[in-house]
């Protein structure tokens, strides 16, 4: 089994023509996959001695257990700032009101 960690310490930086660091870290480059080599009643146990709880509730968000939680966490990376902006200068009330309610805004 395989669990995806994000370390933001873990960068990567896209390299320009000549070679030098162009940019922030590659976001996606964080998140690093993790053997489990064993597990208790209560965690798995990563190659690294990391435990990780198997109780979502328990579990903080810089773990993944498949591929698509981690291209999930990518995308909300990748496009919340923009879609908030969008938000922000929007004037229409009545939609307005409509992602209040998706959100559970309560005036």
């Amino acid at each position: 089994m395989t669990i995806w960690f994000k370390d933001i310490n873990h960068r990567v930086y896209e390299r320009g023509e000549d070679g030098r660091a162009v940019g922030g870290p590659v976001y996606r480059e964080h998140w690093r996959p993790y053997e489990v080599v064993s597990e208790t009643k209560q965690s798995w146990v990563l190659l690294s001695g990391l435990k990780v709880p198997k109780n979502p509730a328990k579990r903080s968000s810089s773990f993944a257990l498949t591929q698509e939680e981690v291209e999930q966490d990518i995308w909300i990376n990748d496009h919340r700032a923009e879609i908030a902006q969008l938000i922000y200068r929007f004037e229409d009330v009545e939609k307005l009101k409509q992602i209040a309610k998706i959100v559970g805004y309560h005036d």
